[in-house]
C-alpha cells in the first residue's frame, strides 16, 4: 500500500544510471528551449526572469512551470523482452527515446559476443 494514496502498488519502473544520465542530458537541452523562449516572454516577472537567466548562464536553465502539472512525462511501456521508455517534453512537443528493442536486441548482442569470447578462453 502506498501511503500517500492508500492504493496498491503493484508496478514499479526505473532508470538504469546510464537512461538517468541520458534523461539529465536531454532535460537540459530541452531546458534551455524552453528558458530561451520564456525570457522572451511578457508573462513572466523581471525577477522570475532573472533567476531564469543565471540558471542558464551557470548551465542548468530552469523553466517555470506549473508544478501541479510538471512539463515532462517518462511513459514506461511493458512488452515481452522488457519496457519500452519514452519521455515527452509538453513545453516544447519534443520527445525521447531511453529504450525500446533495437536497445534490447544491441544488448542481447553484446551480451552474447561477451558469453562467446569466455568460453573460447
Amino acid at each position: 500500500m502506498s501511503e500517500l494514496n492508500n492504493l496498491p502498488s503493484g508496478m514499479t519502473f526505473g532508470l538504469t544510471l546510464e537512461q538517468e544520465d541520458q534523461l539529465s542530458k536531454w532535460l537540459d537541452e530541452q531546458n534551455q528551449i524552453i528558458v530561451e523562449e520564456q525570457l522572451k516572454s511578457e508573462e513572466f516577472t523581471e525577477t522570475q526572469k532573472e533567476i531564469q537567466q543565471k540558471s542558464l548562464d551557470m548551465g542548468s536553465p530552469i523553466p517555470i512551470y506549473d508544478m501541479n502539472v510538471g512539463y515532462f512525462s517518462i511513459s514506461f511501456t511493458p512488452t515481452g523482452w522488457g519496457n519500452r521508455i519514452f519521455v515527452h517534453n509538453h513545453f516544447t512537443g519534443n520527445s525521447f527515446k531511453l529504450y525500446d528493442h533495437d536497445d534490447f536486441q544491441k544488448q542481447m548482442e553484446e551480451a552474447t559476443n561477451e558469453v562467446n569470447e569466455t568460453e573460447t578462453v
